[in-house]
């Protein structure tokens, strides 16, 4: 299962272990992305950033709040009951992104952060 990477649960997970996971993976992308741009791949680095960062901001949508049960999206065709689900979800994010309900200001921040000690880290040597 892969919540984590959006911030949230897989079933049976509690948030204790939800959040180890989930801030265990923004690490690995973190370092994962200093280790290429100290190699000079440049946009290989900024992928992996990219990554962290989705799990960062998904973090602060209401749907995803308080390490939410998430099954995945379902997409396969022998469990096409998830669907509706998963579009459920899928406007729920948008919804939550538009009216500001999520925390828009503090995400940006979370944000910021991420870059600057990525930043940081890829200026100091190894």
């Amino acid at each position: 299962e892969l919540s984590h990477m959006h911030g949230m649960a897989s079933p049976g997970l509690g948030p204790g272990t939800a959040a180890f996971l989930i801030n265990k993976f923004m690490e690995e992308r973190l370092n994962r992305a200093v280790a290429l741009e100290r190699l000079g791949c440049h946009d290989e680095a900024l992928k992996a950033l990219a990554q962290g960062m989705h799990t960062l901001t998904d973090m602060f949508s209401d749907p995803h709040g308080d390490y939410a049960v998430w099954e995945g999206p379902g997409w396969n065709p022998l469990t096409w009951g998830r669907i509706p689900g998963a579009l459920l979800h899928l406007a729920l994010d948008f919804e939550s992104a538009t009216t500001g309900s999520g925390n828009i200001s503090a995400a940006a921040d979370a944000v910021r952060s991420y870059y600057q000690r990525f930043e940081n880290l890829s200026r100091t040597k190894q």
